[in-house]
């Protein structure tokens, strides 16, 4: 909920708000999750939230914000995939993985709020497979 770092990473300094006012709007469109009998969802949203080295604090901060603000009404993603393929001129925090143990601490804070039912990220999923090709590789096209 860092405007400053919204509008450092993404130039974005109004990104929570307006993020948030189309996840306010998508939940009151489709309502709360439901899930089938394979507990796959049928309906619903789901909010993904990706953890950036350096910055467990603002994800320990927004988790609990939309803990508050939605409860079970979405369904939650804690990512830790964070990448960096290439060195961020002027942002060397950025030039690294995000910490294991700060997505550990991620996870048990999400327990500790109440989400007892979230998708979370086995093993070191900051690595190389999760880098796509970016050449259309397995892109089906409806056109």
């Amino acid at each position: 909920i860092d405007s400053d770092a919204a509008a450092k990473y993404s130039k974005a300094p109004e990104y929570f708000e307006v993020a948030l006012a189309a996840l306010d709007a998508m939940v009151d469109q489709v309502g709360p999750v439901r899930l089938d009998g394979f507990g796959a969802i049928e309906r619903g949203v789901i909010v993904r939230h990706l953890l950036l080295p350096g910055r467990l604090e603002d994800s320990l901060s927004i988790m609990r914000f939309l803990w508050e603000r939605y409860a079970h009404r979405v369904l939650y993603s804690a990512m830790s995939q964070y990448t960096p393929v290439r060195a961020v001129e002027g942002m060397p925090e950025l030039n690294e993985r995000a910490d294991a143990a700060d997505y550990e601490v991620l996870l048990d804070y999400m327990d500790e709020l109440g989400i007892d039912d979230y998708y979370w990220q086995q093993g070191d999923p900051a690595q190389e497979s999760f880098i796509p090709a970016f050449d259309a590789t397995g892109v089906a096209s409806g056109i």
